[in-house]
């Protein structure tokens, strides 16, 4: 069984007991009922771990060695059912899109009805680990925290301006900057989507670098603080969706930071907000945005 996503990521995911939480139905149920006990044991010296469900059973998992696990389900203090699976590397290649990057086997002992007759067998014990594992591992929204993936650009022109001030001084630069820039579409006799756009640079001395930019229907000439910039109607985006308080942002960055990674995705320009509510006007107000990477294309 493939898995989308990276087999270091994988690894992470099965080798710490309290990552089983996030993505095995059964414990995460345990583990939101009381954490302190879903635990039971981690003998980390022989790599052996212990789990408990709300099911009326335990998970017991071993790591035989570094890529190969044992997992057991323990009622009444017996094994009702075993299986071992492995992780194989999977090497992806260098395309834009999310690809494969690990792959899972896994094998256990069956009825020989089933065997013969498979569409006759219910799901697994193994089935349905494995399964809980790859449909976490696939979803961005459960591993990165976020709603993320890939779009393609839908409005290529825009009108920027730029201005450096203190970070403590944004919430007053920012309207001005997006007035400025409605006027010279208003002059230019352009029109605009109404989105508003803004990049961040930090600079030294709690100074921010600002560029904030627009939307337009046609290119026209600038001006000498307005710039015109276009990218290519095939352009790509990774893009992040964020709704929650304006000082929370960063953890919307460092998630889509980890996804570029995962997914061997390279930029070619600085990444903006795009906003799709009104612009903040201090730290705790409530933003919805969408951040977006332009992407190196193949």
């Amino acid at each position: 069984m493939f898995i989308a996503n990276t087999f270091q990521n994988i690894i992470t995911s099965v080798s710490i007991p309290k990552n089983w939480a996030k993505w095995n139905q059964e414990v995460m149920a345990a583990w939101q009922k009381d954490s302190s006990h879903c635990i039971l044991s981690d003998d980390s010296a022989r790599h052996i771990f212990t789990l408990a469900t709300l099911e009326g059973h335990n998970i017991r998992v071993t790591q035989l060695n570094a890529l190969l696990y044992q997992v057991e389900c323990i009622k009444n203090n017996q094994t009702s059912a075993i299986f071992g699976f492995t992780i194989v590397p999977f090497v992806g290649n260098n395309q834009q899109q999310s690809q494969h990057n690990a792959r899972i086997a896994y094998a256990w002992t069956g009825n020989l009805l089933f065997y013969l007759l498979p569409f006759l067998e219910p799901a697994s014990f193994a089935d349905k680990t494995i399964d809980d594992l790859r449909t976490y591992m696939e979803s961005n929204l459960r591993f990165y925290g976020f709603t993320i993936g890939l779009k393609q650009i839908t409005d290529t022109i825009f009108v920027t301006q730029n201005e450096s001030c203190k970070s403590q001084d944004v919430f007053k630069k920012l309207p001005t900057l997006f007035s400025n820039l409605q006027n010279f579409a208003q002059k230019k006799q352009v029109q605009t989507t109404g989105v508003k756009n803004i990049a961040y640079t930090f600079l030294n001395n709690d100074s921010l670098y600002i560029v904030a930019g627009m939307n337009i229907n046609k290119l026209v000439e600038g001006e000498f603080v307005t710039n015109i910039m276009q990218l290519p109607a095939t352009q790509i985006l990774a893009v992040g969706h964020y709704e929650g308080l304006y000082k929370n942002r960063p953890a919307l960055y460092k998630a889509m930071q980890a996804y570029l990674t995962d997914h061997q995705l390279q930029l070619i320009g600085a990444c903006y907000e795009q906003y799709l509510s009104p612009l903040p006007t201090s730290e705790n107000d409530s933003v919805k945005i969408d951040l977006c990477y332009p992407l190196r294309q193949y």
